[in-house]
């Protein structure tokens, strides 16, 4: 017959508090790219009929989730032989195939758009059950069950967006000064101290007081 069974919702959280924490601070921005970022997930069920999950990827900044930058996939779930029997199926979420490995399925995500502005926490919830217009056969006495597992990599690889911005003003200092740094005739010199787990590299940019940025004497 038809049957509308809805299995019990999965929700697991992934800190990112860590890094998000490392990235913040005042005068800071940063737009990332991690170009290979993916969720590795597993789910298993004894239902024995095809069932279609939707998964949300959810952000959260400041302790509250923001469903307007969520991402959304569907998925499709193998049915198992009976409900004695756990079948498994296995995603590659991604906004790309690259690096998908054998036995996954890809699932198209903009993964890497989700990350441009680190949340401090990604909330994966996964919510399934049969298609309603679809025969099936279900055991009343049976209890049937949906798990998931997962693997969320971060590989510290960056695409060309990706860029760091800090700024600081030092305040008190002549107009002329601009006038002098661009013909080379005052030196700065500074360092830059960086908690990224990350190689960068460093460009400066002055301003004077009207925003306009001051050329730098070649050497």
């Amino acid at each position: 017959g038809r049957m509308d069974y809805k299995v019990d919702p999965v929700v697991e959280a992934i800190d990112l508090g860590e890094f998000a924490e490392a990235i913040s601070g005042e005068g800071l921005e940063a737009e990332l790219d991690f170009c290979r970022a993916h969720l590795m997930l597993e789910v298993k069920t004894n239902l024995g009929v095809a069932v279609d999950a939707d998964m949300m990827m959810v952000p959260y900044y400041d302790g509250k989730a923001d469903e307007s930058k969520a991402v959304k996939a569907g998925l499709s779930l193998s049915p198992s032989a009976s409900a004695a029997e756990t079948r498994t199926t296995r995603f590659w979420i991604a906004a790309s195939p690259d690096d998908c490995p054998a036995g996954y399925e890809f699932v198209e995500a903009d993964i890497r758009g989700i990350l441009r502005d680190i949340p401090e926490k990604l909330e994966v919830r996964l919510a399934a059950g049969t298609d309603p217009e679809s025969d099936c056969v279900l055991v009343p006495s049976a209890e049937y069950t949906l798990s998931a597992a997962y693997r969320f990599d971060l590989p510290l690889e960056f695409g060309e967006k990706f860029c760091v911005t800090f700024k600081d003003t030092l305040s008190g200092m002549p107009d002329i000064v601009g006038q002098l740094i661009s013909k080379g005739r005052i030196n700065l010199k500074g360092g830059v101290t960086s908690t990224l787990p990350a190689g960068l590299e460093v460009f400066l940019k002055p301003m004077d007081s009207n925003g306009r940025y001051v050329p730098l004497a070649d050497g």
